[in-house]
């Protein structure tokens, strides 16, 4: 299970992630996706206020690096 899933459930391959869950997925600091999305290396779509990242953004975002 990652860090900020719903115990027991598995993501849906379009559900948006969470800063938390990209950072674990990529194994950085969640500073550096906050600082990723600034730069715009990163995608995210705003809800609300805060960033969430559609799956296909952080393979873009991998396939560039």
């Amino acid at each position: 299970m990652n860090p900020g899933e719903p115990h027991g459930q598995q993501l849906h391959p379009a559900a948006l992630l969470t800063v938390r869950q990209v950072a674990a997925l990529l194994g950085v600091h969640r500073n550096t996706i906050h600082r990723l999305v600034s730069s715009g290396e990163l995608r995210a779509v705003r809800v609300g206020r805060l960033p969430r990242f559609r799956s296909q953004d952080i393979d873009d975002y991998l396939n560039r690096r």
